[in-house]
């Protein structure tokens, strides 16, 4: 049972709410230019954060050089020590590599085409298939999906990259389709292939 609400009072007697039509443009320019002061802020303070990770890590990789100097006298120590600087220098070239990765990527996707998942999947053990990336994403066209893999094989980060599935996603108008990529990984020098 659903309740209903009456209004005794007569339709020209109530309180019009008039909207001040004169207000409205301004106020759409006032939360385009606070946008587009927030999103440069945003940005900086995110190349700020990234910058202070950097310099730590810039100064553990100077103090690990400093200490792998120091124990180059004993050739057995010095030997463990620079195995394990390069285990360090390889996982630093690694995250670069990584923000390498996602930069290009950016940079390289379609109009009509965007991406909804990263997933890494690391080497199995006892297996001798590669590290691979996989991607996951939507596009309003099949042609945006080819066009996709085209550029992805083509460009020095992705090459080998292979389309996994893909299908149309029902009851969606206009069509949109969801795929996947795999994308091979050779971890022995930082991911590049």
């Amino acid at each position: 049972m659903t309740r209903k609400h009456v209004n005794f009072i007569p339709k020209d007697l109530r309180p019009k709410m008039e909207i001040p039509h004169e207000i409205l443009p301004y106020a759409l320019v006032g939360f385009a230019l606070f946008y587009m002061v927030l999103g440069p802020v945003r940005i900086s303070l995110q190349t700020k954060s990234g910058q202070e990770e950097l310099a730590a890590l810039q100064t553990t990789r100077d103090e690990l050089e400093k200490k792998v100097k120091s124990l180059a006298d004993d050739g057995k120590l010095a030997q463990q020590s620079s195995e394990s600087f390069r285990a360090i220098e390889r996982v630093l070239g690694r995250k670069n590599y990584w923000s390498e990765i996602f930069k290009e990527m950016s940079m390289l996707i379609p109009d009509g085409v965007w991406l909804t998942n990263f997933t890494h999947q690391g080497l199995k053990s006892g297996t001798k298939n590669p590290e691979q990336l996989l991607v996951k994403g939507e596009a309003t066209s099949q042609m945006g999906m080819v066009k996709f893999l085209t550029i992805l094989e083509n460009s020095h980060y992705f090459a080998g990259a292979r389309l996994i599935s893909s299908e149309r996603m029902r009851d969606i108008k206009p069509p949109k389709f969801k795929f996947e990529f795999t994308i091979p990984v050779k971890a022995e020098n930082g991911g590049k292939g």
